[in-house]
This record gives C-alpha cells, sequence and structure tokens, in this order.
C-alpha cells in the first residue's frame, strides 16, 4: 500500500509522512474528504459539488493518496492526517499541453498544519502525475483559502484560464505547473515479459492488487478476464514479479490496462506500475 515515506519539512515536529495509495472510497479517504467538505462549507458556504467517480482515481485515470504519521505503539500505517489526489484531464489546456492533471481534494488535518504535509503530498502528487505521463498539472482554488494559494504560488505555479464547475464563480482562481524533466527511469536489470495465466509472480501480484483494492482473489480463484489476450509481468534483479497488468484484446496502453499493480518497494522508487507496464508493452507485441 505504501508508496513513499516522506521526511518532514526541516525543523518541523512532524514524524515522516507515509504516503499511501488508496481508493478514494477507502475509509481512510472518506473520513479526510468528510472534513475537507465540512471546509469548504465554514468557508465558502457550501461542500464542493464538483461531480467525483471512484473509477476517475483508480489507475491509470487518476491515484488518491492519504498520508499518515506513525503512532507509537499502534500497529498499521498511523493516523491519517492529508489527502492529495489528481486525475486526467485532456479538456483543459494550460501552459501549452492538454496532456494535463488535475490536483483533488488537498488537505492538511488541524493537527498537521503548518509541518510541511502538504508541501509533502503536493510534491508526490506531482512526482507520480509526472510519471503517469502528465506534462501539466492543474488545479482550481479560492480566494476563502489564502493558504493554500501561497503554497501553489511558492511551490511555482501560475495562473491559468479558468476551468470546471466553478470557472465562472468570482472566488474561484485557477493555477497551472509544467511538470519539468525526465520521469525516472527503470533499472537496467530489470526485464518486461509476457508470462502464461498460471505464472506464480503474476499470480502473488494480482492478489496483493486485489487486496488492496479491498477484493480477495485466493489461490485457484483468479480467472483472467475474457479480454486479456496476454499478461506482462516487469521483474527485478533478483527475477521476482514487480509490477503486472494484463493487455486486452484491442492492445491500447493508455485507459485499457486489466488489474495493473506494482510491489510497494517499486512505487517508493518511483516506479509507477502504468509506466513499467507501458514500457512492457512496446518489448513485446499484443497478438
Amino acid at each position: 500500500m505504501t508508496d513513499l515515506v516522506a521526511a518532514p519539512a526541516r525543523g518541523s515536529a512532524l514524524p515522516p509522512l507515509r504516503i499511501a495509495r488508496v481508493p478514494l472510497l477507502h475509509p481512510d479517504a472518506q473520513l479526510l474528504v468528510g472534513e475537507v467538505q465540512q471546509e469548504y462549507v465554514r468557508r465558502y458556504g457550501s461542500p464542493d459539488a464538483t461531480p467525483l467517480d471512484p473509477a476517475m482515481f483508480d489507475p491509470p485515470a487518476g491515484a488518491f493518496f492519504v498520508a499518515y504519521v506513525p503512532v507509537d505503539g499502534v500497529p498499521g500505517p498511523g493516523s491519517p492526517v492529508a489527502t492529495g489526489a489528481w486525475r486526467r484531464r485532456g479538456d483543459v489546456l494550460a501552459l501549452g499541453t492538454t496532456t494535463t492533471a488535475e490536483v483533488k481534494r488537498m488537505y492538511v488535518a488541524p493537527s498537521a498544519r503548518g509541518l510541511g504535509a502538504a508541501r509533502a503530498v503536493l510534491a508526490h502528487l506531482e512526482s507520480t502525475a509526472r510519471e503517469a505521463g502528465a506534462e501539466a498539472v492543474v488545479l482550481e482554488t479560492g480566494l476563502a483559502q489564502p493558504e493554500a494559494i501561497a503554497l501553489y504560488a511558492s511551490s511555482g505555479y501560475v495562473p491559468t484560464a479558468g476551468f470546471g464547475l466553478y470557472a465562472d464563480e468570482p472566488l474561484s482562481r485557477c493555477f497551472a505547473k509544467r511538470l519539468e524533466g525526465e520521469a525516472p527511469t527503470e533499472p537496467p536489470a530489470w526485464r518486461a515479459e509476457v508470462v502464461a495465466p498460471d505464472d506464480a509472480a503474476l499470480a502473488v501480484l494480482r492478489r496483493r492488487g486485489a487486496a488492496e483494492a479491498g477484493a480477495r482473489l485466493a489461490a485457484g480463484e483468479a480467472p483472467a478476464p475474457a479480454d486479456v489476450v496476454r499478461w506482462v509481468v516487469v521483474r527485478d534483479e533478483h527475477g521476482r514479479g514487480a509490477a503486472c497488468g494484463g493487455v486486452r484484446r484491442d492492445g491500447s496502453v493508455a485507459d485499457r490496462w486489466v488489474e495493473p499493480h506494482a510491489r510497494d518497494d517499486v512505487l517508493g522508487d518511483g516506479l509507477g506500475a502504468e509506466r513499467t507496464l507501458a514500457r512492457a508493452l512496446r518489448l513485446s507485441s499484443p497478438g
């Protein structure tokens, strides 16, 4: 589940954050989404009414993250203190590109504010969106959130044309940032290969992915979806499965992967499942 352990800001009293990718309907995500909606009510008089389908934040369409701080003596990821998400937006032109990702649900609980959590989550959103192919990130905030505007301005965001549900609202402000640099490359010793549906590494990765999605895929209960023509596994330098995904019959990459999943440490190294699998598909022609 864990994607990154982020160091706190220098001099911060906040312990290292554990930033985990979770579904939008995960209980911790829903807890913090409820809090941010209450915050909108206090500041604007109503919650954010932007329609959001949970599938918008499922890979490869997007990603939703919860940041945790460890709790001494309590097993598990810790206490949820912040959220952030992004979703693909091919309909928003910003800084010369429509290959954009929109930042959503940036929120830090009162107990963790002013300690660098928001900046750590924002940086993680930018990194993962870039890995997924986004050339720029865009977001919408409002004049009733001056601390958010200050964060974005100090992080390199510039004003951009209004978009979305609140584009014409006088309090709404939209910002964009170009994502510079190349995404991290795969370690050269790693390899991608097409495997049989009963491959042992594939089975392990599929079960882990299903468990993180809240489903159960027990041994012997792993039927391949009917439209999958081949499975791809990326193996690390030790031959262990690092990422997997199914290729649909039409062979497209952008939004057609079936059950994409990567090991926790792979995500922590900045190697996203979808980007790894896209490379794998380039190495093998779908039939």
